[in-house]
């Protein structure tokens, strides 16, 4: 996917950014996911042997044959007690189809531990909040951060979302998936925003590029960058990185994985990490605090839009959640975990 080919520094049209963020994992929790994936390997390779069949009538098969037999994956051994040695553990979303009974929208749930372990984060939360993700579409997350907002007064929050989603920024797309999804993030963003107040504050990357668009693939006169990543950081206690968006699909219906560490030094690394990438050379340390977090990144974001693009300081300026309001359509009797 050459979407996939942006580097750290955004230097690829608007289009082709791609920001994402991977952990390289080591230790015993390299078990639990060499399990997960021979599990899932194993439970769709029947299907995939269809897929592949279908696939080899209508492409070339450059020399492979795609009808062959996929083997079954040995199932790896799982240590004992693999939380206490490392910190680190696997999560899970998994999902099977239910059986068929009249007209269904939806698979049955089976696995949700990615959505359980950002409840918890968020619950234990005492100072800092940090979330990058996709889409902000979850009812249960924005519940959570509003009770975690209302019961812990020091707490603040840095969110980190792309300004618009893929489809509609670059695709000018905008039949009712996307109008739906646009009218949970509003939902969701509007529940946060009440409950935190001025302890938190939504950003959204841009380029250094002044854009001419008129459309949504520009935010305050620049080319957007495109978030794709899935993070979650709580003081520097926890943080959680995965393929999970903050919706109710990566929640409750897909095959999502992602890997928490609780880890203090290991989290306080990821965290500088995860952090530097928006922020100026030579960032000042009030940045990088978990007290008043989101006052100096929204002070940052806030300066940079008064900037010309060239001129900004690090990637980062403030949400515009208005475009969203102004599309965005409720579809009563709809799953949530749709879009």
């Amino acid at each position: 996917d050459e979407r996939r080919f942006d580097n750290q520094a955004h230097e690829r049209a608007g289009k082709d950014t791609w920001h994402d963020v991977a952990l390289d994992v080591t230790g015993e929790v390299v078990a639990d996911i060499s399990r997960h994936f021979a599990s899932c390997w194993n439970e769709n390779r029947l299907r995939m042997k269809a897929l592949r069949r279908e696939r080899s009538r209508h492409a070339p098969s450059e020399g492979a044959d795609l009808t062959a037999p996929l083997r079954e994956l040995d199932m790896p051994r799982v240590p004992n007690n693999t939380d206490a040695v490392s910190g680190v553990r696997l999560l899970r979303t998994l999902s099977g189809q239910k059986r068929r009974v009249g007209f269904q929208f939806s698979p049955k749930t089976q696995v949700s531990e990615i959505e359980q372990a950002h409840i918890d984060a968020i619950r234990a939360a005492r100072q800092a909040i940090y979330v990058e993700t996709q889409f902000f579409r979850s009812q249960t997350i924005a519940d959570a951060l509003a009770a975690a907002a209302g019961e812990n007064p020091k707490v603040n929050l840095v969110m980190i979302l792309p300004a618009a989603p893929e489809e509609i920024a670059f695709e000018e797309k905008l039949r009712l998936p996307e109008r739906m999804g646009e009218f949970l993030q509003s939902d969701c963003l509007d529940r946060v925003r009440e409950a935190f107040g001025a302890r938190a504050t939504v950003l959204s990357p841009v380029r250094p590029v002044a854009s001419t668009s008129e459309g949504r693939d520009q935010l305050h006169g620049a080319e957007i960058i495109y978030v794709h990543s899935k993070v979650l950081i709580t003081d520097e206690q926890t943080c959680i990185v995965g393929s999970a968006n903050l919706n109710g699909r990566s929640m409750r219906w897909d095959t999502e994985a992602a890997v928490e560490c609780r880890h203090p030094e290991k989290v306080s690394t990821v965290r500088r990490a995860i952090l530097e990438h928006w922020l100026p050379d030579q960032p000042s340390t009030e940045l990088f605090e978990l007290e008043d977090m989101a006052f100096a990144w929204d002070k940052m974001a806030n300066e940079n839009a008064r900037r010309l693009p060239k001129n900004r300081k690090g990637f980062l300026v403030p949400h515009d959640p208005q475009p969203a309001k102004d599309v965005g359509r409720n579809v009563p009797g709809v799953p949530d975990e749709l879009v």
